[in-house]
């Protein structure tokens, strides 16, 4: 399975959002994409709209759609934003999709 950041004219809020971790959370990430590439998700939950999200035990989550077979990440976040960071990818995914 592939792994792509999805972008649109040359915005990415899973770039900026992923720029402010830090380096214990971005290891953590990225091995877990590491973990993904070999087809293993881990803990992760189809939520709606073609969202689903890939938790973290610290809280961080991040949410993305599968466009087979490539995971697209739309946008990270945190446990105690989740309804809202729902939101904000459900939008960046409809806007994506424009």
């Amino acid at each position: 399975m592939k792994v792509k950041i999805s972008e649109k004219n040359g915005k990415s809020i899973f770039k900026e959002w992923f720029a402010t971790l830090e380096n214990k959370a971005k290891t953590k990430i990225i091995r877990r994409f590491a973990q993904i590439t070999t087809g293993n998700l881990g803990d992760h939950k189809h939520l709606r709209d073609k969202i689903a999200e890939l938790r973290f035990k610290d809280g961080h989550r991040i949410y993305y759609t599968m466009i087979s077979p490539t995971m697209l990440l739309l946008l990270g976040g945190t446990k105690s934003n989740q309804n809202r960071d729902i939101e904000r990818a459900v939008k960046w995914l409809k806007e994506l999709e424009k």
